[in-house]
């Protein structure tokens, strides 16, 4: 099972994450240039909590995360945790087009 966890900075900042091993993931966090390393530098990784918010199986977590990243106030995440998925163009009469419009 993933977990999806959150950082918590005295001032209430926030990182959202997903990890199978929440002890080597804070670990890798003290060496690691990531968005987190916002919160550390500004307030010391001894300072900030590590919280589970939930577990959640592999093929679900980045959806979970990103929905964590999207609820929760203060979030210092800098990339998505799901990818927009890039709009799929159709091949309609000899040529690519974005979207059928409706003809009525």
């Amino acid at each position: 099972m993933m977990k999806i966890y959150k950082i918590v900075s005295p001032g209430e900042e926030c990182y959202i994450g997903r990890t199978y091993d929440i002890r080597q993931r804070r670990a890798s966090h003290r060496t690691q240039n990531c968005s987190s390393a916002i919160l550390f530098d500004k307030y010391g990784f001894d300072n900030c909590s590590f919280e589970i918010l939930e577990e959640c199986y592999k093929d679900i977590a980045p959806q979970r995360e990103q929905w964590w990243i999207d609820n929760t106030p203060n979030v210092v995440n800098v990339a998505r945790a799901v990818k927009k998925p890039k709009p799929k163009k159709l091949w309609i009469s000899g040529k690519f087009i974005d979207s059928i419009i409706d003809p009525k």
